[in-house]
């Protein structure tokens, strides 16, 4: 068996984002009921220009894409007393789709059945959401802080998979030609016929996300003496959605830290609730869903001189596992479909600044 290195180019994909933007803001300052309310808005504009491109049957294949995103907001801050701030916003926000879904590398060309399967769609446009927020704040000692905030994130297109039928793009045309396996006499021309593609796509359909977030993050300077370095920074979230896809109801996380001028730890956990993946599964199953793990992380500093830090950094020292199940045909049970176990990472390093 040869282990010579060998390129192969149908494997290679490259997708390019450029972006151009601009943006109007206004800040002011205003006096209410004897409070401060300060205030922030403005419009951003955002062109974004896509290019995927790839090998396809030894032909270079390049498709591209542009679109234009405008997007207002609205801060108020209002300061209720020294340490307690209120705090309004609104605004559209996007999200650009992962370069995997621009992908259009590999496509699965199926000649006598027409149809196309594993790949990208570079016409997808960014998730577009209107967002609303709501919070207060209030800051005490020397580094607390406790705060509530409620938000509603009304998500006006999102991306789905589905089954479209369709022309393919005339970019593709010579890599299918010159494809062995294409044969006019399947009557599967892509310049005259439609195929069946499985692809991304925009959904307009709409989605509500809402919920609360409850921080807390204190240091623990009136303790005595060296006890006065500890502190703890905490939050916990509730969400609440039409379509959950990708979400956790609740998720938790929490640092507890001992910070001195010389040197400092840190242990952080962070946890998630199970969330779908999808609704149906494959195979049978009702859904689709990832177990919510607890993962455990530790990072240590300790300054040498002005100049050399050493760290020390350990990721899922707890020895976590990602695991993906299937609910069944009766849409309750726990059958495991993907089991990931990277284990626990250990990280020594040395920084040097001037």
């Amino acid at each position: 068996m040869s282990t010579a290195y060998v390129i192969d180019p149908s494997l290679g994909w490259r997708v390019g984002e450029e972006t151009y933007g601009g943006y109007v803001e206004i800040n002011s300052e205003y006096t209410v009921a004897g409070m401060r309310l300060r205030s922030n808005t403005g419009i951003r504009y955002v062109k974004t220009n896509v290019t995927s491109e790839a090998v396809v049957a030894g032909t270079p294949v390049k498709q591209k894409n542009s679109y234009d995103n405008y997007l207002p907001s609205l801060n108020l801050a209002l300061d209720v007393r020294d340490d307690v701030v209120a705090r309004f916003s609104v605004g559209r926000s996007m999200t650009r789709p992962g370069l995997s879904s621009l992908n259009i590398a590999g496509p699965q060309f199926g000649y006598t059945t027409r149809t196309v399967g594993n790949i990208g769609n570079p016409a997808l446009k960014p998730y577009e959401s209107n967002d609303t927020d709501l919070g207060v704040e209030w800051y005490f000692g020397k580094e607390g802080l406790l705060a509530v905030g409620l938000f509603n994130k009304n998500i006006v297109r999102s991306l789905k998979t589905q089954v479209v039928t369709k022309m393919i793009d005339p970019s593709f045309w010579p890599a299918i030609y010159a494809d062995p396996k294409y044969d006019p006499s399947y009557n599967a021309d892509p310049a005259k016929v439609p195929y069946t593609f499985t692809i991304p796509v925009n959904d307009d359909a709409g989605n509500t996300v809402k919920g609360f977030e409850l921080t807390y993050n204190q240091g623990f300077t009136f303790l005595p003496g060296a006890w006065s370095n500890l502190g703890v920074a905490s939050n916990f979230t509730h969400v609440s959605a039409k379509d959950s896809t990708g979400l956790s109801p609740n998720s938790y996380n929490a640092t507890l830290y001992y910070d001195t001028p010389k040197y400092g730890v840190r242990f952080s956990v962070n946890k998630r609730d199970d969330y779908l993946l999808s609704e149906p599964g494959g195979n049978g199953h009702v859904q689709e869903r990832k177990y919510g793990p607890t993962h455990v992380d530790f990072a240590a500093h300790y300054d040498l001189n002005r100049n050399i830090t050493l760290t020390f950094e350990g990721i899922n020292i707890t020895d976590e596992v990602e695991r993906i199940y299937g609910t069944g045909d009766t849409g309750t049970m726990d059958l495991t479909r993907e089991y990931t176990h990277t284990g626990a990472q250990w990280l020594f390093g040395i920084r040097y600044r001037n």
